[in-house]
């Protein structure tokens, strides 16, 4: 069999314990489809199970069972089984000191099992020919997690690119695996996220720790809007002594409160709620903004009573990914702001 590699593209949010118990897993009323168990299974059991079955499949995994290349025990040759036949009774014969070499004080009376403890568990799809992986050759393959610097807090929904080509984004607990191919390794690798300060790392520094798991820290953006006012000049016998540039943070309340949406994460294309409670009646303009602060829709309306619910239709032409939604009211100023996420 050749190597695999399992990854979850998009973990399932379902809780594994709020499932129907069946024989070979649990059934999901949410996703209407059974779960195969797989936390049980060794690496070979799990190849053979996935390369016997032609339908998508739908697993519970343990954390360390994915994101690495399984290991599979050689096939025994013909010859070698009749060589160890022979060999058997070379074994039976050997002098006795073989078997009677003292162990270790701290192994014996214990069994040749080492045991491992997975405390997560992680449940997601696994699609043939995208969630199964063969490894190849001269692709390296980097694993990792973008956690908020200085809380130290997992960051979902951050894209991750490579000269705006090879493409990734975290899972809900930070994590991202990314497939690095050779005519790539001098390039640069682009990380950002809606209200995240974004970052460039080379390629060639990720590859030196390769076997590792990466960590990215990203930092929070300022937030608020920002004016410039105009540089102080002072002259003294018509010269320029000093000339200041302020930068300064304009004052103004976010009312996050006063607007919910719903659904979020929103499929792309479709259609999200806006809805407004206890507001000002008037026009309100709803801004959809990307990563690098680029609008990429822009949509008026006008909120005609105080608590009132706007359907925000969602350009299909916008790609997946995380966006921020900014509301101006009619005076220009920012109302509310949020994050957003398609699918």
């Amino acid at each position: 069999m050749n190597p695999v590699m399992i990854t979850i593209p998009e973990p399932c949010h379902e809780n594994w314990n709020n499932m129907t118990p069946v024989e070979q897993g649990r059934y999901c009323d949410v996703c209407s489809k059974e779960v195969k168990d797989f936390t049980a299974m060794n690496d070979e059991q799990m190849q053979s199970y996935l390369n016997k079955t032609t339908d998508k499949v739908c697993g519970h995994f343990k954390a360390s069972q994915i994101n690495r290349e399984l290991i599979t025990a050689p096939r025994e040759n013909g010859l070698f089984k009749h060589l160890w036949k022979l060999l058997l009774p070379v074994f039976f014969f050997a002098p006795k000191a073989f078997a009677q070499k003292t162990l270790p004080q701290n192994l014996q009376g214990k069994d040749s099992v080492v045991d491992y403890t997975h405390k997560r568990l992680v449940l997601g799809m696994v699609v043939k020919g995208i969630g199964i992986i063969p490894q190849e050759k001269g692709i390296k393959i980097i694993t990792g997690k973008v956690i908020q610097k200085g809380s130290g807090d997992a960051i979902s929904w951050v894209d991750i690119r490579i000269d705006d080509s090879v493409f990734c984004r975290t899972d809900v607990e930070g994590r991202f695996t990314l497939k690095i191919a050779k005519d790539k390794l001098n390039g640069t690798i682009k990380i950002g996220a809606v209200g995240y300060v974004s970052q460039e790392l080379k390629v060639k520094k990720i590859i030196e720790k390769e076997g590792q798991q990466i960590e990215i820290q990203l930092e929070l953006a300022m937030s608020g809007g920002i004016s410039l006012v105009n540089p102080a000049v002072k002259k003294t016998n018509q010269q320029v002594v000093k000339k200041e540039m302020s930068v300064v943070k304009e004052k103004y309340t976010v009312l996050n409160d006063k607007v919910k949406i719903y659904p979020n994460p929103v499929a792309n294309g479709n259609t999200c709620s806006l809805q407004f409670n206890e507001v000002d009646k008037g026009e309100y303009t709803a801004i959809l903004t990307n990563i690098d602060g680029r609008a990429v829709q822009q949509t008026t309306f006008t909120v005609p009573d105080k608590n009132y619910v706007f359907h925000l239709d969602l350009n299909k032409e916008v790609s997946a990914g995380a966006y921020l939604l900014r509301i101006m009211n009619k005076d220009g100023k920012l109302f509310y702001n949020g994050k957003i996420v398609l699918e």
